[in-house]
């Protein structure tokens, strides 16, 4: 084994970058699943890649550092999900105030627009809804240093009350129908802000779209348009 004082800073790089360790960070375990999106599949492969780097003593130290690189990225991938599902899980909690309990009023069951927009922005969140959530939000947002936060003081936050009575789970998949009834142009813009996180302006160049259109399409157009024809999409 090499004395410590031996490695250099492109050494580790080497010995990091020989390894399998993207694929590992992104492989799915038991009960962990990676991002779909490629934007937090960046910041997971991001947030790897630096702990590893915090960590280099201990690679450059070891028996074994390929292995003890393949080792951490495991851990801080599974970390880093988990993490990030509970941060989803608060926000998506927090969705509950923005979303009506019941459609805007009539026999036809509709949705404001503004609420529309909101759940565009908040796609992904939306998607990584379990079919029967249990949503117990905290007082406060999870932090890297309190991935969980804090309880509220007046006890948990109930929104678990089925696909029939909780307004979150329902206006889900009303938006995913009405998005799916949208002219394809408007649907992918639809699932690259809402999924892919992409700004206006990329999305813009990536539909050939002119400058501004798809904030326009996503901030107004496309949201009044499936509010005022709620009815028919479903």
């Amino acid at each position: 084994m090499r004395r410590l004082q031996d490695w250099t800073a492109d050494d580790l790089s080497r010995t990091i970058d020989a390894t399998p360790w993207r694929a590992v960070a992104l492989h799915p375990t038991a009960d962990t699943r990676p991002p779909n999106n490629a934007h937090d599949r960046e910041d997971l492969l991001g947030t790897v890649r630096l702990h590893l780097y915090d960590r280099a003593s201990q690679i450059m130290g070891a028996n074994n550092p390929g292995g003890y690189v393949v080792t951490t990225a495991r851990h801080c991938a599974i970390d880093w999900i988990r993490a990030d599902a509970r941060r989803r899980e608060w926000f998506v909690a927090e969705q509950c105030d923005e979303i009506p309990a019941t459609p805007t009023g009539g026999t036809d069951p509709r949705y404001t627009a503004e609420a529309v927009a909101n759940g565009i922005e908040h796609l992904a969140a939306l998607r990584a809804l379990p079919a029967q959530p249990t949503m117990s939000r905290p007082a406060t947002a999870p932090t890297p240093g309190n991935e969980r936060g804090s309880e509220p003081s007046g006890g948990k936050r109930d929104c678990d009350r089925g696909l029939d009575g909780n307004p979150l789970l329902l206006f889900r998949a009303d938006l995913l129908r009405a998005i799916d009834n949208l002219p394809e142009q408007q649907r992918r813009a639809v699932l690259l802000r809402g999924d892919e996180h992409f700004s206006y302006e990329r999305i813009d160049r990536a539909l050939h779209l002119r400058n501004g259109r798809a904030r326009e399409w996503l901030r107004t157009e496309i949201p009044k348009r499936i509010a005022a024809t709620w009815g028919e999409v479903l």
